[in-house]
Parts: structure tokens; sequence; C-alpha cells
């Protein structure tokens, strides 16, 4: 049982009889019950946060269900009034009314899930900061909590490398946005009323009070990007948004604390968005939901997964948690313990440039299966997030179309585990006299010694084939003593050739795509073509002649392949044998 404490420290009752306390009670305050009862809930206006560090979850629910619509002073029951209110509310009510709505209550809880703060009116957004004018001993802390609500903590943060935010407070308020709203203070109410008033301008309220949830999420999403759009995914790409499945499960259970359809359901106890609790194979319940909902999010999981089971650790639940401790290095126990918590909250908090450890090791060892990074470049810092793994990061996210943040966050570890890398070469690789290569394109021709020094191309940089994004590169194969015209071009990948022959501006042209790894390229310009529609091709073997056909003013290779595919066979190129080791 929880107690509520008066001035002096002891208890006076226990907090599930604030459920009981009529809002009338509490204005009389003439007794040590009430007037503690008072006093709790002007402590919640002031920092709710910290106040509910001393409540039970279902004490602080009970709580907030039965007195954050109330009207002070009025003679008549909170349920009359609260009916009362609701049936004359409109989209263009005043918000100080609106947010005394269930409806729009709910709406606010939902907001706090998806944003990934709860209940926290102090929560700063996550990642490292670097300039705080009113609390200058916060520069350098990561994930920082306020305690001043007088005003917007105006902290700026680094979340990622090209990435910084001002964004506080539940629903995480930008500073500029913030001043925008003419609010008195940061205190909670003032955080309520604000996201009611943006909440008014992205159109949201109106849906909401005929009942459509979902319209008013859609029309949300560009003001919160944990908000999902009708299509799926955040409204600026790249960002984890909340299903829409969830966000309507989260609302249907907030709504019902506060019209009193059901008893208040248990609420996660989460720490960096994973749940701070250790689970087990059999346990139940909202902390089984965060866990699943974080496997989900790492790829571990599928939604059609929860489904089955939603809160139900079962034997689902246990192989996905093993299969992150294995990847991560942790002993696969299947048991959500402290262990399998801090990494999985690093990951899903971010892991950046500075950070090192295991799961920098790791993720480096994934960029060099990949071929994002070579042994070497990880030998002169393994472990340690530097600038060689931050670029090799940036190249993988700009090849699977997600944000370059250059930090490894849950969506990017989700798609590191589903790529799949260059291939391996087995048996004799194929030697070629090592090549002498130029670069041309944007800027001055210049003879290259790494994929690093390659031009950028003169016209466009990437181009979308198969549902991937390629890189663009115009290079020039050269050899002492011979003429440009009529270098064999060795393939870049192995693969099955799906065009060959004359293709527009492309002249003679080949595309192959390997259907193992799903990697494909195409080559132009060629002079001669000595490969067909259909026919298998290994890594290295011939493809036929550097030529000038097409839209072309001298001979070169135009290539269309994800960096990694043109950084390996670049290598290989300079050194002339075609098995995926740079000798030079």
């Amino acid at each position: 049982m929880t107690f509520i404490f008066n001035r002096t420290g002891s208890h006076v009752f226990d907090a599930e009889r604030l459920f009981f306390l009529s809002p009338d009670a509490l204005a009389d305050g003439g007794n040590d019950e009430t007037q503690t009862a008072a006093l709790f809930f002007a402590a919640y206006e002031s920092n709710p946060s910290a106040l509910f560090e001393r409540l039970s979850v279902d004490s602080a629910l009970l709580f907030k269900a039965r007195f954050l619509s109330r009207d002070d002073g009025a003679n008549t029951s909170t349920r009359t009034r609260q009916t009362t209110r609701t049936s004359a509310l409109t989209a263009d009510s005043p918000p100080e009314e609106l947010v005394r709505d269930p409806r729009v209550r709910a709406m606010l809880d939902v907001l706090g899930f998806t944003e990934g703060t709860g209940d926290n009116y102090g929560r700063v957004v996550y990642g490292r900061v670097i300039r705080a004018p009113y609390n200058p001993e916060l520069v350098g802390q990561r994930n920082v909590v306020i305690d001043d609500f007088s005003r917007h903590p105006n902290i700026l943060v680094q979340v990622a490398p090209g990435l910084r935010s001002t964004a506080a407070g539940r629903y995480q308020f930008l500073k500029g946005t913030w001043d925008g709203l003419g609010m008195p203070d940061f205190s909670a109410r003032s955080q309520d009323i604000a996201a009611v008033k943006l909440m008014q301008r992205r159109g949201m309220i109106e849906p909401l009070l005929r009942g459509d949830l979902r319209t008013a999420v859609f029309r949300g999403a560009p003001e919160w990007a944990s908000l999902p759009t009708a299509r799926g995914g955040s409204y600026y790409g790249g960002q984890p948004a909340r299903s829409i499945e969830q966000i309507e499960t989260r609302y249907r259970s907030s709504l019902a604390q506060y019209t009193g359809g059901t008893a208040p359901v248990e609420q996660p106890s989460t720490q960096g968005g994973v749940p701070a609790v250790t689970l087990r194979r059999g346990d139940q319940g909202a902390n089984v939901r965060a866990l699943q909902d974080s496997l989900v999010q790492l790829g571990h999981l599928t939604a059609a997964q929860v489904r089955t089971g939603p809160g139900n650790y079962g034997p689902r639940t246990e192989a996905a948690v093993k299969e992150f401790q294995r990847e991560n290095g942790l002993t696969p126990s299947g048991t959500y313990d402290a262990a399998t918590a801090v990494v999985m909250r690093a990951i899903v908090g971010g892991v950046g440039r500075g950070e090192r450890g295991t799961i920098v090791r790791r993720l480096q060892e994934r960029l060099v299966e990949l071929g994002y990074m070579t042994e070497a470049q990880v030998r002169t810092g393994p472990g340690n997030f530097g600038r060689q793994t931050e670029a090799a990061l940036r190249r993988f996210q700009a090849d699977h179309d997600i944000r370059q943040t250059g930090e490894l966050g849950p969506t990017t570890y989700a798609a590191l585990r589903g790529a799949r890398g260059v291939e391996r070469v087995n048996g004799d690789a194929p030697t070629y006299r090592p090549y002498t290569v130029y670069s041309s394109g944007a800027g001055s021709v210049r003879r290259v010694s790494g994929y690093d020094q390659l031009l950028a191309h003169h016209d466009y940089q990437t181009v979308r084939r198969g549902g991937r994004t390629l890189e663009v590169r115009d290079i020039v194969l050269t050899h002492t003593g011979e003429a440009n015209n009529g270098q064999v071009i060795p393939s870049p990948i192995s693969g099955r050739v799906v065009r060959a022959g004359e293709r527009g501006g492309y002249g003679d042209s080949v595309e192959i795509v390997n259907d193992r790894t799903g990697q494909r390229f195409l080559i132009g310009h060629m002079r001669r073509i000595d490969v067909r529609v259909g026919q298998e091709v290994s890594y290295g073997q011939s493809l036929g002649q550097q030529g000038s056909t097409g839209n072309s003013t001298g001979p070169h290779v135009h290539i269309e392949a994800e960096s990694q595919v043109i950084r390996r066979w670049l290598d290989d190129l300079l050194d002339g044998t075609f098995d995926g080791v740079r000798r030079r």
C-alpha cells in the first residue's frame, strides 16, 4: 500500500483514498487528511514526475483520473460537471477547457507514450548537452531531467552528428515553438495547455471529439515525429514512430481511466525507453509488452508475432531476447536482466561518436561483414566509435534510405540485422594486371588510390533501382601502354544478368542482380558486351570492354551500385586480384 505523507513526514492515509475524496472536500480542507490531499494536488501541478516517484503506478493513475478534470468550487458531482462540459466542447473551445476533457487528456497520455517521456514533464531530449544557459553544470551530461519549471530550459542537445535539438518536457517542445505559445511558465499545466494549442493548430481536436482517433493522430504526425502517418512510419522518415495499433491500445486504456470505464491499467516501469525490471518466461503485463515493443523496434520480433500474445513472455519473446543477447555478446539466457537492459537501452537511445565498448565492437564487425569497413580500419580503434566507424555507418544509412545520423539507433540496428553482405569469394579468384584508375565527374579528372578519393558524378549522385539506392560514379580503367578503349571490365558482384544491350543514353550496358544478397549494379557506355541475359556471372568475371557508347564524351565506366560494392570492386581493380582483400 502507498501512503500520502504530511509535512512532518508521517503518513496520513493511503493514496487510494484520494479517489474517493470529493473536490468540495479538498476545497474545504478542514482536517489533516484533506489538507494533505490539497497539498498533494498542489505538488502535482508544480512537479508531477517527482511526486509520482513516491507513488505506486496505480495510486498515481487513480489520482490523475479523479482530479485532473476537476472544477474547483462547484457544488455538484465531478461526473455531472464533466458530462455537461464534454457535450458543449468544440474544436475552437479554449484550450483551458479542452484540457479537462477525457478524450483530450487521453490523447495527451498518448503523446507522453509515443515521445517516450511518460508522465515526466522535466525530460529533455535524449543526447549530450552542449549548451544550457540556465544550468551550465549540465553541459557534457547525457539524457538529463530538469526540476526548474519556471521557463523552458532552452537546453541544446547533440542528439546525433548533424542533429541538435532544444526539445523538452512531456511533449518535447522546441524552444522556438514554446516561445510562440505564450505560456507563463513550463509547469505541467502549462505544458498540457500548450500541447492542446498545438493539437488545435494541427486540426486534431475536431476528429478527436467525434471519436476519430486515427485522423487525429495522422494530422498530428507533422508536429510530433513519434506519431505515425497514414502510410505508417514517421512523417520525417528514418525516425521511429509508434504503430497506430499501439496508439489505439494506449488511448483506450487512458480514456477508460478518465471516464471510469475500468480500473486503472498497469503502466510499464521503463527507463530510457526500455523496461527497468527483470523479466523472464511466464511473466505477463505492461512491462512485458514494453519489452516486446522494443524487440519489434530492433527487428527481433514482428508486430504479427506480438499480436499472438501481447504482454505475455512466452517462447517467442524468450527466443527474441536470446537472439538479442547472442548478437550483442551477452549470455543467451532468455531472461531480460540488468545486463540486457543496459545494452538495449543504449541502442534504443542511440550509440554515437565517442562511445566505446562491446556494442561498438559488434557494430564494427557487422560493418566489415557488409563491406563498409575493412579489418585494417577496425584495428586502428577496435571498440572505439571514431571517425571511420561513423563514416561507414553513414554510408550504410544512405544505402538503406535511413536518415544519415551516423549513430546506431533502433532503425539502423534493425536494418543492419536484415542487411545481406557482399558475397564471399570462394575458389580461385580472377586475377588481372593491376589497373590504374582515374575518377571523372564534378571536378578535374584525377588518379585515385581508394574509394574516398572518387569524385561525385557530374549530374546526379544516386539512383533508385529495384528498391535500392545506388551510388553513381564515372571511372576510367587504364593500363600503361594500352588504349583506354577496350579495357576489360571485371564484374563488381556475382549474380544473374537481367539486362544486356543498348539502353538509350547508357549506350551498351549490363545490369546484374544477386538474388541471394539483393545487391545489383548497372555498367554503361561499354564498347563490347560478353554476357547475355539469364547468365550467371561470378565476381571479377569479364563483362566486356570499356567504351564510349551512348551519351558519352570518351571511354570510361559508368557504374551504379551500392557504396560497399564500389569500394570493394575498386580495391580489387587496384591490386588486380578479385578476392575482396585489399593488398596495398
